[in-house]
């Protein structure tokens, strides 16, 4: 979400973002006309619930994605009638609801450009560095692909080639590539790195 949100919010396009867990899950519209993801929820979360633990109430995923393609919709025939900037929270078990505006929330100092990729996306000049466990590894190895030592998640950057192209990241849940990129991004501000999705 946050990497979506930080794509969205560099191409001016909007985010309609929506997430459940349990029976609970929020809907919102980011970005363009509205403050980002990050300018609402600033700090990634280290430790979260998700469905394969906590569980999802079946049901409700279907409510709140009808809800999301109608937000869409709204968007493009009645803008002034949809959630920008406002995001709303659902506990579907108990009907309730609730929102909250953040219209003027205010962005992050410094935001991270990070390209989200597809293979389409890739060139020959850039750099795929899988940060999956080696157990992951073992299992699906990718061709073409620097394995970047760091199972704690401190990555050695100096010991990847230069290829002059993007250094894009990947690993099973997107979850390590993020946090790689990230600390990449930071460390070479000048070369935006990329996650590859779809892999």
């Amino acid at each position: 979400t946050y990497l979506l949100s930080d794509h969205c919010l560099h191409q001016g396009k909007y985010l309609v973002s929506a997430s459940i867990l349990g029976h609970k899950g929020y809907l919102g519209i980011f970005c363009k006309q509205a403050p980002s993801y990050r300018a609402l929820f600033p700090t990634v979360p280290t430790d979260t619930a998700n469905c394969n633990l906590a569980g999802v109430l079946g049901p409700a995923v279907g409510v709140l994605g009808l809800m999301q393609a109608q937000e869409a919709l709204k968007l493009v025939v009645a803008p002034q009638q949809a959630l920008i900037g406002k995001l709303l929270t659902l506990d579907l078990w108990h009907n309730r609801f609730s929102q909250l505006d953040f219209s003027t929330a205010q962005e992050p100092d410094s935001t991270l450009h990070i390209e989200v990729l597809t293979r389409k996306d890739l060139s020959t000049d850039d750099l795929l560095v899988d940060v999956r466990s080696r157990r992951e590894i073992d299992e699906k190895p990718v061709d073409g692909a620097f394995q970047l030592p760091g199972e704690s998640g401190n990555y050695d950057f100096a010991v990847l080639p230069s290829r002059g192209g993007r250094t894009v990241f990947f690993c099973v849940s997107g979850a390590r590539a993020r946090a790689a990129a990230e600390q990449y991004g930071r460390l070479y501000g000048s070369n935006p790195p990329g996650i590859l999705l779809g892999d």
